[in-house]
């Protein structure tokens, strides 16, 4: 088996790869599946849906609901009379429909 040799070393090669303009947009469209997903299974929860965004980072995207108040959402509450209120679980729901290997 050939060895790959990189003359600026396997990070440059990586970073390269992770900042190329097809990766790019593959990265954009596999977020937006996610986030559709998210905006579907949200859909219900009243305007939950319409706080449904794609971060950007240096490489990666970030579908995510964009609320202050996420864990509460995601993994539930105490309501003002100390009653548990259960989460909604949107994003684990929207993560294991792609399973644990991601999208691609």
């Amino acid at each position: 088996m050939a060895k790959l040799s990189f003359p600026r070393g396997e990070s440059f090669a990586n970073e390269m790869a992770a900042k190329h303009v097809e990766t790019q947009a593959k990265l954009d469209t596999e977020a937006e599946v996610v986030a559709a997903v998210i905006r579907n299974i949200a859909g219900p929860h009243g305007t939950l849906a319409s706080r449904v965004s794609v971060e950007s980072g240096d490489v990666d995207r970030f579908p995510g609901i964009t609320d202050p108040d996420i864990g509460a959402i995601e993994f539930g509450t105490l309501d003002p009379d100390a009653k548990q209120v259960k989460g909604l679980h949107v994003l684990q729901r929207a993560a294991n429909a792609f399973g644990s290997s991601g999208t691609g």
